[in-house]
């Protein structure tokens, strides 16, 4: 959520390693919550199981991965759209681009341009769409009847959310350093 445009490049200032195992930290987080949550309202039942999936034959297991691309995606999209919404609603501009993070992970980003109103007001915009979406995702996962299918995508999504959460720890740092 910073004022310059996604070029690709790494602006976290971690390295690859660091920003993967905080990402992978994340998402283990939100498998656990997701499946807590599924397990919450379907005691006799598994969200997923490997083994019968395996069993289940190549194109089973080939529209199960192709589904859960395809609601990773989906959450993504709607990820970032909520960035865009905010921002609009807050009287600034949001530009999206495509570009890779590390050099080889697709990425599609929301940058904006806010008008000046502090912390809060960034934050909002970068946190919000977490917020939002793994809170209904979580009511979906434990009380839809496909629920157990959005564990994995959420889990995902979570663990996706880093750049939005060092957005707003750089954005503080660099205020905390401004004169009053």
């Amino acid at each position: 959520m910073t004022q310059e445009r996604f070029r690709g490049e790494d602006r976290s200032g971690a390295g690859p390693a660091l920003a993967f195992a905080l990402s992978a930290v994340l998402t283990l987080l939100g498998l656990t919550a997701f499946t807590l949550a599924y397990a919450s309202t379907h005691p006799s039942e598994r969200p997923f199981d490997l083994l019968r999936a395996l069993d289940a034959g190549p194109d089973w297991t080939l529209s199960a991965l192709g589904t859960t691309a395809l609601l990773t995606l989906a959450l993504v999209g709607l990820h970032e759209a909520i960035h865009g919404a905010l921002t609009l609603a807050l009287g600034g501009r949001p530009a999206y681009s495509l570009g890779l993070v590390h050099g080889f992970l697709p990425a599609l980003r929301c940058s904006a341009q806010l008008p000046r109103g502090g912390v809060t007001r960034v934050a909002v915009v970068a946190l919000a769409p977490t917020v939002l979406i793994s809170a209904l995702g979580a009511v979906a996962v434990a009380y839809a009847p496909w629920g157990g299918w959005l564990i994995l995508p959420l889990a995902l999504h979570l663990g996706g959310c880093l750049g939005d959460y060092w957005a707003v720890y750089a954005y503080t740092l660099r205020k905390q350093s401004e004169p009053i």
